[in-house]
């Protein structure tokens, strides 16, 4: 099998940085802003909404956790050593 060159190895970890982000916000929107919203529209909020508060934060913490780590392990690689500049600019 060919090894990956260090560009692709590069957009492949920042797409999956930015995965771990969209996961994140995913976590706030759908686990911890919908209960609030549904707490303060006036319905009865029942405890399992409420209950999803603190799971919803855990998971978005940890998801976006682990998108700042794979970003700095990408700031803090020597593969972006390897990356040619383009001399035509």
């Amino acid at each position: 099998m060919k090894k990956e060159t260090d560009l692709v190895h590069n957009e492949r970890l920042k797409a999956l940085a930015t995965m771990s982000h969209n996961l994140a916000v995913a976590s706030i929107a759908g686990a911890v802003l919908a209960p609030l919203v549904l707490a303060n529209t006036g319905r009865d909020p029942s405890l399992g909404y409420i209950t999803t508060l603190p799971f919803g934060a855990v998971l978005a913490l940890a998801f976006g956790t682990l998108g700042q780590m794979m970003l700095k392990d990408l700031r803090g690689s020597t593969r972006l050593a390897a990356i040619p500049e383009n001399p035509h600019h």
